[in-house]
Order: structure tokens, then C-alpha cells, then sequence
């Protein structure tokens, strides 16, 4: 299996863990809700699937043998025990460390687990080995008895990349958001229409005023008595006729002006909110940091939060998960005392880390503190002097709030030894690099024997996007097309003549600094026509991976801009390789580009080069067999069912679940569909009943694999109307091949 598969895998495995941890939690606090128990199984069960797509059986076990205890749970009724969360959640620790380690046969799942099972299913209590803790390699800074200086670890699932925010896709605003746009955008529509006809009235006057001048210099030259016009009316009345009319205008178009620049913000504001999303898609991790941590160290500590609904951007979000994280660990590692220390202080035994999140007027602020026993300044004093940072003098002219700033300081470490907890010297220096990054700052608060606080300041948006502004083509109904792409994965911009053009195996490719790269043109990708057949001379965008790189010919680059980006409307999602849209100066629309999602797609094309405009796919061998739909909620066992079919020379669509395969059915013809029966949203089954009762639909040959091997499912689905039902491990034999082939003929 490739390592594309191996990595979207892994991947799913961490977004999986982390769902698990959270739900976990739940239960450990409300063992009767039934509804944290099937979202568990559930979990599991995906777990194994994927597992089983790319043959990781070390995982499919232990995935297997938790679904199985959760799949029991529920049909017997039987109450799970308080050591079931302490199973789970040692049972994510063992997946997280075979998947990183590369661990994947079957004997490589430790057997202690499987004993544990046993034990857990004969209902024998269970003594679960703690979390094998380590550092994530940027999380250490400051003594025992600080809360601001050293990361703690963590177990091995829950290093930084696995509990920090994740990858975020475009959020698609709540439909208040969208009403409140909308109806700003039609007042804004209003206004602009209102002032092109005050535009139009000025000209108007200024033509008047300019002709009625003209008549007035004429009769006073030709001597007209009085200087009056035809009707009686002085040139000077006429005049002042004129200038209550220009006044009036003039009123007019700035209260016009005034109320469009208000519109304007309103608008802004509320596409800002629309990229908005809650902070606690950060939070929901640290409790299992806490709880882990605590157990590591034998202390007591609980954690609160507040203020966990307040909406930042998102991509603020991803970028204080990873601060956050550190500053959680210092805080109990280093802030909160033994549970005999904190009663010699008069403590409770049980130690408080706390965070509240507020949301200011552009920014967002997060206070992390803690009731343990403050950060030890005279530690600091010794290790800055004998880093030969300051002189003792020098430190004894500073404020406590300077000497703070100490620990901020790459490298920076007052622990005597170095253990998984203490002592490597870096941690503090990320965080606020980390957040000034963002434009963010760092403030810290100590008192000795109370606590330590820590604030964080972030913008509440980085909506800003620096792009480069092209024209990709021309679309048949609404003419030329602008796109943004995001100059961060633009490499270069470079003009091309004739002469750097060649063909290299039947594919365009253009000699840039050396180099070599497949040329592609970017209103072909797009499915637009393009404006310039002579491509001499024309823009190049070079884009591409840590691995390739390719270039992309557009039609025109017009410049750089400063955009934000905004949430496609609903019917632009359909459209391939768009992240979001832009409104730009002069009002118009620019689609974003999703690069990534390009070069993923550039990787594998052909025939997408800049010679002729339409491609004859049967002259250019690349005919496809049949056009396939793969609805598929795990991504892992869709991506490794599209390699399976793709090969076979099948033109392959995916869908996410059973709604967006709906939606791509009704887009377009398919000669085969292949589903999954457990999905979100919408599941196989329901999607195959909506199928089958339009008649269009009646006859589309419509696959279901599934690990549900039971008698009772595989009648259900062929009951709703799939035409075979096959095991997911039947999938990738040559039986299952033979059978798409055989339906397609058919058809």
C-alpha cells in the first residue's frame, strides 16, 4: 500500500483517538447514558475498518476486541464499570504508539491488552498499567515549583499533534449568519443603485450649470438689460437656482455615501463571524492531559473552564492549540503541589488549573492559571546568572515583571536534572514565538504560595488573506473568471516562451531554472476556455509539495491583493479545487484557489497541458471503463477503494457519506455505486431507499461493502434495494472486479 494511503491512515487513526478521548470523558462522568456507548462502538468499529484497508492488523485487534465489549454493552443492557474508561482510553494509547511506530502485524498488539479484556468481560477488576509518559520534544522550561516554565508530557497519543486543534475545514456559517449576510448584501445592492442615480442627477446639473453659464456670459456681452433671461429670471437667480440643486445632490450622495460605508462594515463583520468557530475544539483534549499527568505524578487535579462557546477565527484557533497545551502541562507539573505539600500549606489536596476564554473587541483573550505555588523567581535569579545573561546588580534593578520575562528565553531551564518531566530547556520560548506569530503576546502573573496566571492575547480573526489575483478563463455563461491564489504556496511567477516548451512522454512540460516540470494549463484544470490560445509569453505559477513541482499557466496575473476570504455559497460547492470566495475592491467575485487540493489533482492528470483545448480520450488511450461512485465515510477504506478501482481503469468519484452522495448522483451519471452502510448524516441504507424510489434511479447497479457479515444486514440492504451485498474483505479480490465489469457490460 502506498505511503498516500499509509499517511490519510494515520491521520484518520489521530482524528479517531481524539473523538475517543472526548467521549470517554462523557462517560466517565454519566456511565447510563447509552449514547456515549454506541458512539464508541462506532468509533471502533471505523478504527477496524480502516485498519483493515491497509492491512494494519495490529490495530484491526484491538479495535476489534473494544468494539466487541461495546457491541455487548448494548445488547445485553448490562451498566459498564468504572474501569471501561481506563481500558479505552488505554486501549487509544496502544493504537496511537503501533501506528507511530510502524507496528503493524498482528502479534505486535501487546498481550497484557487482550488479557485486560478478558478480565474486563468476566468482570474482574482491572489494574491498567499508567500511561507511558514522554515529552514531545518542545515542551520543558522551568524548575519544580513554577507553573510557567516546563511542558509535562503526555501518553503516547496525546504528544501535541494529537491533541491540538485540528485540521479545520471551512466552517459553514449557521443559517442566521447566512440571513443576516444575505439580507446586508441586498441593502448594500440598494445603496450602490442609489448612488449611481445621484451620479447620474450630477452630471446632469454640472451640464446645466455649464450651458446656463454659457447663456448668462452671452447676454451680458450682447448688453441684455438687466442681464435677464427669457422668462424674466436674473442669470444670478438662475445661478442660485443651480446651486440649491447641486447642494441638494451633493446631500444626498454623501448620505448615500455614508450609509454604503456602513453597510460595507456591517458586512464585513458578519462574514468574519461566519468564519468563526468555538474554542472549545481546543479544550476538549486537556482533560485527558490533566487526568493522565495527574496519575503520572501522583497529584490531584481537576480542571475548569469557562467561556469554551466563544467563536474565533479558525485558523487562531489551530495556531494557540499547540501554546495552550504547554501552558496546561506547566501548569500541573510544575504549579500544582503534592497532595502533602498542599495540606502543610492548608490547600485542598485536590490542585485547580483553570481556564477561561473572553472575547474582546478584536481580540480573544485566554487566562491559564493555577492555585499551586508560584513561580520560584530566586530559581530564575541563579540560572540567569549563571547563564551569564545579567549581572546580579542588573537583576536587582529590575521589576518582578522583567525578571519574569526571563523565562521566556530560549534554552531557558532552572531544573537540576533532566527527566521525561523536567529539565531539556524549551518550551516557554515556543509558546510565545507561537503566539506573536499571530500578532498575539503573552502576559504572566505570579504569587509565591497562591498560583500563577498566564494571559494570552490573540486577534480574534486572521481573516486577511495576501493572494496573487489571475484570470483563469472564460466561462461559457458568466464570462471572464478570477481566481485567488494564496501567495504562501505560490513559488514563483515566471514568464514562458515557446522555446522552454517541450513534450516528455505525450505531457507538456516547460525547462524552468534547470528543471523540469509538467506544464499545465490552469483553465483546462478548471474546465473554462481559455482567453489566450497563444500561450508565449504567458504567466506561469509555479506550485506544488515538499516532493513535485509543477507549473500552471494563467490567462493573465493581475496582482497582488489583500482578500478575506469567505464561505462558499451553496451552489459553488461543487466546483473542484475552490476553498472560498472573495469580494474584491471593485466589487466583483474571485473564487479562491485550494492548491493543495490541485497538486493532489495534478499529480495523477493528464492531457491537461496547454496544447489543444479538447482531448479526444479514446485517441489518447486514456478512455475509462465506467464511471464509479465510492460513498465511503472512512477515508482510509474510500481511498484505498479508489486505488483499487482507478487501477482497474475505472473513472472514480468519492463521496463522504450518504448525503454528499446524493448530491453527486444528481450531478452526474454513474454506470456502478459502491457504499458503506455506517456512515454520519446520512447512512447506505437511507441513501439507497431515496435512491431506488426515483425512477431514474431504479436500475443503477449499487454495491454495498461492509464488515457486517450477518445474516440479518446483508437482507436489509438487498431488501432497500442494493444489488449485491460483499464484505469489505472481499473487496480488493479479483471477484469483486470481475462483477463491476460484469454489471457495467450489462448496463
Amino acid at each position: 500500500m502506498g505511503t498516500n494511503v499509509l499517511e490519510i491512515f494515520e491521520k484518520e487513526v489521530h482524528g479517531l483517538i481524539r473523538k475517543i478521548v472526548d467521549v470517554c470523558l462523557k462517560l466517565d462522568k454519566d456511565f447510563e447514558n447509552a449514547a456515549h456507548l454506541q458512539e464508541l462502538m462506532r468509533c471502533f468499529h471505523t478504527l477496524k475498518g480502516s485498519a483493515r484497508a491497509v492491512q494494519f492488523l495490529s490495530v484491526l485487534r484491538v479495535a476489534h476486541d473494544m468494539e466487541g465489549i461495546y457491541h455487548d454493552l448494548l445488547d445485553t443492557g448490562k451498566a459498564p464499570t468504572s474501569d471501561l474508561v481506563d481500558l479505552s482510553l488505554y486501549a487509544t494509547d496502544i493504537i496511537g504508539t503501533l501506528v507511530r511506530s510502524g507496528n503493524s502485524d498482528k502479534e505486535s498488539a501487546p498481550e497484557d491488552f487482550f488479557e485486560l479484556v478478558n478480565a474486563y468481560n468476566e468482570g474482574n477488576p482491572l489494574n491498567i498499567p499508567r500511561p507511558s509518559h514522554h515529552s514531545n520534544g518542545a515542551s520543558d522550561n522551568a524548575s519544580e515549583g513554577e507553573s510557567g516554565g516546563e511542558g509535562s508530557p503526555t501518553a503516547p497519543v496525546l504528544d501535541a499533534d494529537m491533541v491540538e486543534a485540528p485540521i479545520y475545514a471551512p466552517q459553514q456559517a449557521n443559517s442566521q449568519i447566512l440571513d443576516k449576510l444575505l439580507g446586508l448584501a441586498g441593502e448594500l445592492t440598494v445603496a450602490v443603485s442609489a448612488i449611481q442615480n445621484q451620479r447620474r442627477n450630477f452630471q446632469q446639473f454640472s451640464s446645466e450649470l455649464i450651458n446656463t453659464t454659457r447663456e448668462i456670459g452671452s447676454n451680458i456681452r450682447l448688453g441684455a438689460q438687466d442681464n435677464q433671461l427669457e422668462g424674466g429670471q436674473t442669470g444670478q437667480e438662475s445661478l442660485l437656482g443651480l446651486n440649491k440643486i447641486y447642494t441638494k445632490n451633493l446631500e444626498e450622495l454623501e448620505h448615500f455615501e455614508a450609509r454604503l460605508m456602513n453597510l460595507s462594515s456591517s458586512l464585513s463583520n458578519q462574514v468574519t463571524e461566519a468564519r468563526l468557530v468555538a474554542v472549545d475544539s481546543i479544550l476538549t483534549g486537556l482533560p485527558r492531559v490533566v487526568r493522565d499527568l495527574a496519575k503520572e505524578l501522583n497529584k490531584e487535579c481537576r480542571i475548569e473552564v469557562s467561556g469554551d462557546s466563544t467563536r474565533v477565527d479558525s485558523a487562531v484557533v489551530e495556531t494557540i492549540s499547540v501554546p495552550l497545551l504547554h501552558l496546561v502541562r506547566n501548569a500541573l507539573s510544575h504549579g500544582i503541589e503534592s497532595p502533602n505539600d498542599r495540606r502543610k500549606a492548608g490547600k485542598s489536596p485536590e490542585g485547580l488549573v483553570k481556564i477561561e476564554v473572553r472575547r474582546l473587541s478584536t481580540e480573544v483573550q485566554l487566562i491559564i492559571l493555577d492555585d499551586g505555588n508560584g513561580i520560584d523567581l530566586d530559581a530564575i535569579r541563579d540560572a540567569v546568572i549563571g547563564r551569564g545573561d545579567v549581572s546580579l546588580e542588573t537583576w536587582n534593578s529590575l521589576s518582578n515583571d522583567e525578571q519574569l520575562q526571563f523565562i521566556f528565553l530560549p534554552g531557558f531551564s532552572t531544573s537540576k536534572t533532566v527527566t521525561e518531566v523536567s529539565g531539556r530547556g524549551f518550551g516557554l520560548d515556543i509558546v510565545k514565538s507561537e503566539v506573536e506569530q499571530i500578532g498575539g503576546r503573552i502576559e504572566v502573573e505570579t504569587n509565591s504560595g497562591i498560583g500563577t496566571r498566564f494571559v494570552v492575547y490573540a486577534p480574534l480573526s486572521l481573516s486577511l488573506l495576501h493572494s496573487l489575483l489571475v484570470v483563469g478563463g472564460k466561462h461559457p455563461y458568466f464570462g471572464r473568471q478570477l481566481y485567488c491564489f494564496p501567495t504562501s504556496e505560490v513559488k514563483q511567477v515566471r514568464r514562458v516562451s515557446l522555446e522552454d516548451i517541450r513534450t516528455v512522454d505525450g505531457q507538456d512540460a516547460v525547462r524552468i531554472d534547470d528543471h523540469t516540470l509538467k506544464l499545465f494549463r490552469f483553465s483546462r484544470v478548471m474546465k473554462l476556455e481559455a482567453i489566450h490560445a497563444n500561450i508565449a509569453e504567458q504567466h506561469v505559477l509555479i506550485i506544488g509539495n515538499e516532493k513535485t513541482n509543477y507549473a500552471l499557466i494563467v490567462d493573465e496575473v493581475l496582482g497582488d491583493n489583500e482578500i478575506v476570504s469567505r464561505p462558499l455559497a451553496q451552489q459553488l460547492k461543487s466546483i473542484e479545487h475552490v476553498s472560498g470566495s472573495a469580494l474584491l475592491l471593485d466589487g466583483g467575485i474571485a473564487l479562491i484557489a485550494d492548491v493543495k487540493d490541485m497538486v493532489q489533482t495534478l499529480s495523477t492528470a493528464q492531457h491537461l497541458g496547454s496544447q489543444e483545448e479538447s482531448v479526444d480520450e479514446s485517441a489518447t488511450g486514456t478512455e475509462k471503463q465506467g464511471r464509479i461512485l465510492i460513498v465511503e465515510d472512512s477515508v482510509t477504506v474510500r481511498e484505498v477503494e479508489r486505488h483499487v478501482l482507478a487501477s482497474a481503469g475505472y473513472d472514480v468519484v468519492t463521496a463522504v457519506d450518504g448525503k454528499d452522495g446524493l448530491n453527486k448522483i444528481k450531478r452526474g451519471h454513474f454506470d456502478v455505486i459502491v457504499s458503506d452502510v455506517d456512515m454520519p448524516r446520512l447512512d447506505g441504507i437511507e441513501m439507497i431507499r431515496q435512491l431506488r424510489s426515483q425512477e431514474r434511479y431504479a436500475t443503477i447497479p449499487i454495491i454495498v461493502v461492509s464488515y457486517k457479515d450477518r445474516k440479518e444486514d446483508r437482507q436489509k440492504a438487498l431488501d432497500v434495494g442494493a444489488t449485491y451485498y460483499v464484505t469489505k474483505s472481499e473487496f480488493d479480490s479479483g471477484e469483486m472486479l470481475e462483477l463491476i465489469a460484469d454489471l457495467i457490460g450489462r448496463g
